[in-house]
């Protein structure tokens, strides 16, 4: 699907592919399936940076969701802020159901709006959860779980181990009075024996 693929060391229709090879690694060599493979030298001097994609496919994987704007009031920013603006961003509460700790994906993304004629959609996001109960913050508290620096990325994402109970999730972007719409979900394998709820406070 490329249009080309790599012609060095390793690659379809190379030498270095010896029949026992193929069947030891399980390689079909196909000049059109976008797959290919090279060493690592080779890696290291053509690719500079790596995305990794996780896949999370309904069958496998459990999902809850919420939507949510920042907007007026609620366009609070983030900690940097001040207290009193922060805990105005829109608070949603993320309760994981079973009996022992759950690896959950959370992700936060916000509306794209830079297709609209006039928005520049340039804010950078992120997002903490806390320990609480699931109850509305109303100061500042030491979270959990956080998605790291804001980003200007399309959503952010962190990976937690969480006990059973009830938490305060709050998305919001760096800079205060910043509004859009945004999304948060929450993912955890089905095989884990969970539950996820995400809702509004």
């Amino acid at each position: 699907w490329g249009g080309s693929g790599w012609t060095g060391d390793g690659a379809d229709g190379s030498d270095e592919w010896a029949p026992e090879l193929l069947d030891e690694l399980g390689v079909t060599l196909d000049d059109d399936d976008g797959t290919f493979w090279m060493a690592f030298d080779d890696f290291a001097r053509h690719f500079r940076q790596v995305y990794v994609c996780r896949v999370l496919r309904d069958d496998e994987w459990l999902t809850a969701r919420c939507r949510g704007r920042w907007e007026g009031e609620s366009a609070g920013g983030c900690g940097n802020s001040g207290a009193a603006r922060y805990v105005r961003n829109p608070q949603l509460r993320l309760r994981v159901g079973g009996d022992v700790p759950v690896d959950v994906l959370l992700f936060l993304e916000p509306h794209d709006d830079r297709l609209e004629d006039g928005a520049d959609g340039d804010r950078a996001i992120g997002f903490s959860v806390y320990a609480n109960g699931g109850r509305r913050l109303t100061r500042l508290a030491r979270a959990i779980v956080k998605s790291g620096s804001f980003s200007f990325a399309r959503s952010v994402l962190a990976e937690a181990s969480l006990p059973p109970g009830a938490y305060t999730l709050i998305p919001c972007t760096f800079e205060p009075d910043q509004e859009a719409d945004f999304s948060v979900r929450a993912h955890c394998r089905r095989d884990a024996g969970a539950t996820l709820e995400l809702s509004e406070l």
